[in-house]
């Protein structure tokens, strides 16, 4: 894997081991990736610098299926020694200790009908003790497939915290405790 970001530079090199085990409808694996990103900030009136120490991000995940029901879950963690600086400003250090699971089930209650439950949670354990620190999500769903290539699934989201940053010029809504309902319409191929 090999990508670069605008602005950014140096390389990123990943990989991927998954394992089908011997237990039928199991699998599991893990990521990594070796990143150093370096280069220029430029976005609206800022315009700076940006470096890091080396990021190693990880992630480890797994999946059970077994007839109508399936399970699955992942954590990941990076965390990030950063500097930025703006043309006439001292440089800022941003340290972040991101790490971040969630497990989800699924059963399929009928040829087109499935529900589900799903957990995340993800906590900045460098930040300081306020509600941006971390972000807990428990959601019910429901999908239905009208054929192979199209569906609709509902969502109930339960979110407390706002550690991952939604943008609040078109959420202006967001509270510590935030309630979302979804519906989304999809097409798949």
């Amino acid at each position: 894997m090999h990508h670069q970001m605008p602005g950014l530079n140096r390389r990123v090199f990943g990989g991927t081991l998954i394992w089908d085990t011997p237990i039928e409808g199991l699998s599991a694996g893990s990521s990594v990736d070796s990143e150093h990103p370096t280069g220029s900030i430029v976005g609206g009136p800022y315009t700076g610098t940006f470096s890091t120490h080396p990021l190693y991000p990880y992630y480890f995940f797994g999946k059970y299926e077994h007839g109508r029901a399936m399970f699955a879950g992942e954590y990941n963690r990076i965390a990030v020694n950063a500097q930025v600086q703006f043309p006439g400003g001292p440089p800022e250090v941003i340290r972040s200790d991101h790490r971040a699971f969630y497990a989800m089930a699924s059963y399929r209650i009928a040829e087109k009908l499935t529900g589900g439950l799903y957990y995340s949670s993800s906590i900045d354990r460098q930040a300081a003790f306020t509600s941006s620190r971390f972000q807990k999500d428990w959601a019910l769903s429901g999908r239905y497939d009208f054929n192979p290539f199209l569906y609709v699934k509902f969502e109930q989201h339960f979110v407390d915290g706002t550690e991952i940053g939604f943008s609040t010029s078109n959420n202006s809504n967001l509270k510590p405790n935030t309630r979302m309902t979804l519906l989304k319409i999809g097409v798949s191929f």
